[in-house]
C-alpha cells in the first residue's frame, strides 16, 4: 500500500513541473522522477508525465518536453524490457482484475458471480472484459433514481469516500484521524471551487492542470473503480492547483471570493443531495443480537404506494450464517434467513402504506436486528454516513456505532423512491 510513498513523490514533481528550475537538467531528472513514480504507482507516474507534457505545451518549451519524455523513457523502458514476460498474452498486464471490480454495484466483489476466468491470460482478459461490459450495461439499464444513485457513487466516491482503517491502537490517534476524515470532504470541496473559479487570464496552467486532474479522478474512477486509495495521492496536487488558483499572482479578488462562496455553498448541497458518495468503509456487526437504529425524518417517504426502501448493508461470504430482520416502529417488513445467496450490497424491502403514513405525520425508526451465527468470517458490513451530514444511527447499549471497526458516529446509507425494483 505506497500511498504515501506516492503522494511523497507525487506533490514535489507536481510543484516542480509547475515553475521548473533553469537548468538544462531540470527536464531530464523531473521525468526520471516521474518514471521512478511510476515504478511506485503507474497511476501517479502517469499523471505526472502527462502534467508535464501540459505544462511544457502551454510554455511551449518543447524541448524541455523533448528532454522530460527522454528522462521519463530511460527508466520506464528499461523496467518493461525486464518484465515484459510477465502475464504474457494479457494486453491489459493485469488490469482487467481492477476493471471488473469497478463495474460491480458499488465497488461489491462477491456481486460479481462467476467471477471471470479464462485458461491463458489472453482469455481471462476477455472475459473480463467482456463481464465488465455486460454490468455496465445492466447498471445503465436501471431505472432512476437507483441508476443515477450508482453512478455518482462510482464517479466520486474515489475523491471524497474514506477507506477503512482500524485506528483502534491508539485513542488520541483515532480522535485526531476522524477529525481529518470530518474535515476532508469540505476541504476538498474548497480546493475544486477555488480551481473552478480562478480566472483563465491569471492561472492559466493552475486552473487548465486542476479541471485536468479532476477529469483523469472521474475517468479512474469509473474505469478501475471508485476507491479511495487509488485517488489518496492526488488530493495534495488537487490542493496545491487550488492555493496556486487563490495566490495574488491569479487576481483573486474580492467578487471572486464571493463567487467562490457561492460555488462552494452549491458544491455542498450537490453532495448533501447525494450523501453515498461520503460514506466511510467500514461499519460491522460482529455478533447476534445488536441493534441499530435509522432515524428516517418526517416527510421523507413518498407518499402512495408502491415504494422502495434500499439499505446498504450485506456479508462478504454469499452464504454466510450472518442474518437479520428490519423493522419500522416495532413492525416487522423483512427478515433475511439462510435461504440462498446473497451477493448483493444493497437490500431491497417494498414498504407498506401504513409506514407512508405514518412517515407524514412524523419522524420514523428504521430498526436493523442481527440474527444467526457469526464468527471471523460471518458477519455483516455497511458503510457509515459520517456527521454532520445525516441523522446519525444509534446502536443499543453502546456509545460507538461500530465498535469492531472502531467508527463511533454515523449514519446508514439508505434512501426510498417511487415504484418497485
Amino acid at each position: 500500500m505506497p500511498e504515501a510513498l506516492a503522494a511523497a513523490f507525487l506533490l514535489p514533481i507536481t510543484a516542480m513541473l509547475l515553475d521548473p528550475p533553469k537548468s538544462r537538467w531540470a527536464a531530464p531528472l523531473t521525468g526520471l522522477a516521474a518514471a521512478v513514480l511510476f515504478l511506485i504507482r503507474p497511476n501517479c507516474g502517469g499523471l505526472v508525465l502527462l502534467i508535464g507534457v501540459m505544462t511544457f505545451a502551454i510554455a511551449r518549451s518543447f524541448k524541455s518536453m523533448i528532454w522530460f519524455l527522454a528522462g521519463f523513457a530511460l527508466l520506464a523502458l528499461l523496467f518493461w524490457y525486464i518484465g515484459r514476460s510477465n502475464l504474457p498474452g494479457d494486453p491489459l498486464h493485469g488490469l482487467g482484475f481492477q476493471i471488473v471490480e469497478g463495474s460491480a454495484d458499488y465497488y461489491w466483489a462477491p456481486s460479481v458471480d462467476p467471477w471471470p476466468a479464462g485458461r491463458t491470460p489472453s482469455e481471462a482478459s476477455k472475459e473480463q472484459i467482456r463481464v465488465a461490459r455486460e454490468r455496465w450495461v445492466q447498471t445503465l439499464a436501471k431505472p432512476d433514481p437507483d441508476r443515477r444513485r450508482q453512478l455518482i457513487w462510482r464517479s466520486l466516491h474515489g475523491l471524497f469516500g474514506v477507506e477503512y482503517y482500524d485506528s483502534r491502537w491508539s485513542r488520541a490517534y483515532a480522535e485526531l484521524t476522524t477529525a481529518s476524515r470530518l474535515a476532508s470532504p469540505f476541504v476538498i470541496l474548497a480546493a475544486v471551487a477555488l480551481v473552478l473559479v480562478s480566472p483563465w487570464r491569471f492561472g492559466k496552467v493552475t486552473k487548465t492542470l486542476g479541471l485536468f486532474l479532476l477529469g483523469l479522478i472521474l475517468a479512474q474512477n469509473l474505469l478501475l473503480g471508485s476507491n479511495p486509495r487509488y485517488v489518496l495521492p492526488f488530493l495534495p496536487v488537487l490542493f496545491l492547483f487550488g492555493l496556486c488558483s487563490a495566490s495574488p499572482q491569479t487576481n483573486f479578488r474580492a467578487h471572486r471570493r464571493l463567487i467562490f462562496a457561492g460555488v462552494l455553498g452549491l458544491l455542498i448541497f450537490a453532495v448533501r443531495w447525494q450523501l453515498q458518495i461520503l460514506d466511510w468503509q467500514w461499519g460491522r456487526i460482529e455478533s447476534a443480537g445488536v441493534t441499530l437504529r435509522q432515524t428516517i425524518p418526517r416527510g421523507a417517504l413518498p407518499s402512495y404506494v408502491p415504494a422502495t426502501l434500499h439499505v446498504r448493508l450485506a456479508t462478504p461470504l454469499p452464504e454466510s450464517g450472518a442474518h437479520w430482520t428490519l423493522s419500522i416502529s416495532g413492525k416487522p417488513i423483512l427478515e433475511i434467513t439462510g435461504n440462498g445467496k446473497r451477493r448483493s450490497p444493497v437490500i431491497t424491502v417494498e414498504l407498506p402504506s401504513w409506514a407512508l403514513e405514518e412517515s407524514r405525520r412524523g419522524a420514523l425508526e428504521i430498526v436493523l436486528r442481527s440474527t444467526g451465527s457469526y464468527d471471523n468470517t460471518s458477519y455483516i458490513l455497511f458503510p457509515v454516513i459520517p456527521p454532520p451530514w445525516s441523522h446519525e444511527a444509534r446502536r443499543d447499549g453502546s456509545e460507538d456505532l461500530s465498535p469492531a471497526t472502531g467508527v463511533r458516529r454515523g449514519a446508514l446509507d439508505w434512501w426510498v423512491h417511487r415504484g418497485v425494483d
